[in-house]
């Protein structure tokens, strides 16, 4: 069965947009989920708003347009389309978030004007706006924002972020190894239980914990990141259960933390000279878009001295390695 895409955005002052990336995702073999195509099935019981949040609930992807008109409030003081970013973002459903390029001009010119009437033109609401798209950035997941001006940058996006979650699902859920592992850690577990009252050895407990923790596709990037620094996961897993937070965890190798937004070029090719010059060993990004032309999102790099890492990195890192050590009982 081809996966199932929700479109979710505005839709009279989109209609163009809209109809050019249904065609993409019809192009690329997928199924389009659009009201305004009839897909969304609506119930005498229920208001058409509710039936395109359940609808939602049962697509495989989302694909959210941002533009200048947010809509009107439908319940809990937000718009129809805030609230299916939600419904999708709650079911944990990879989302690309397509944010026109005005849009986030006027947001950084009344971020970078407090107090000063900035007028923003073909805007409806531009507070709620700026607001939706700064908490689609602000999630722990799925935060991914990319910048679009034309037609042809959406559908290039589009086709880009399918093939990397399509690449992405290849390598870390379907992982042999990572399911072995899995399986391991059952097997040990049930013949620990079998064999001994488990209160009698706590550390056992800690390290199957951990390790569990450690490889919920929610820490994938901190699993990666842990068991390249160090060597290996059950080494990593000890160092997780030794620091109390990431920071000392990357201290205790010998390393500096370093905020570095021009990090993402370690992984992408580009910038060689600096990458010999620093000495990269091993660099990954993630939900990584682009704002007023500059790359933004989840990236970091690692040298013999120093950890190169964006903000949302670091956040994310430093989230990851408390709810590791929370798991547990640290």
């Amino acid at each position: 069965m081809s996966p199932r895409v929700f479109v979710s955005s505005t839709i009279k002052d989109l209609i163009h947009v809209r109809h050019a990336l249904r065609d993409t995702v019809i192009e690329i073999g997928y199924q389009p989920v659009m009201s305004d195509f009839g897909e969304v099935g609506y119930m005498p019981d229920t208001t058409a708003a509710d039936s395109c949040f359940k609808e939602a609930e049962n697509c495989d992807l989302g694909i959210l347009i941002v533009a200048k008109r947010y809509g009107d409030d439908y319940v809990d003081s937000i718009s129809v389309t805030h609230g299916e970013f939600r419904t999708l973002h709650s079911r944990k459903v990879p989302i690309i978030t397509l944010v026109e390029k005005d849009v986030l001009t006027y947001k950084n010119l009344v971020e970078a004007n407090k107090g000063v009437q900035i007028e923003c033109p073909g805007m409806d609401r531009p507070s709620k706006t700026f607001a939706f798209v700064e908490e689609i950035g602000s999630c722990e997941f799925n935060n991914g924002i990319h910048e679009f001006h034309q037609l042809a940058d959406a559908r290039r996006i589009i086709r880009q972020q399918f093939a990397h979650i399509f690449g992405r699902l290849i390598r870390e859920r379907f992982d042999p190894v990572r399911g072995d592992i899995k399986d391991i850690l059952a097997s040990i577990a049930t013949l620990r239980d079998e064999l001994r009252d488990p209160r009698q050895d706590p550390e056992s407990n800690r390290f199957l914990r951990t390790s569990r923790e450690l490889l919920e596709d929610d820490c994938v990037h901190y699993k990666k990141f842990l068991t390249q620094l160090l060597g290996g996961l059950d080494v990593a897993v000890h160092r997780v259960l030794e620091t109390d937070s990431f920071d000392a965890l990357v201290a205790s190798t010998g390393r500096a933390i370093e905020i570095d937004p021009t990090a993402v070029s370690f992984f992408s090719g580009g910038n060689n000279d600096r990458v010999r010059d620093l000495g990269i060993r091993f660099a990954e990004g993630w939900g990584i878009g682009e704002r007023e032309g500059q790359p933004f999102g989840s990236f970091y790099s690692v040298s013999d001295t120093h950890v190169y890492v964006s903000e949302m990195a670091l956040e994310r890192l430093r989230a990851n390695h408390l709810r590791i050590r929370a798991a547990a009982g640290e």
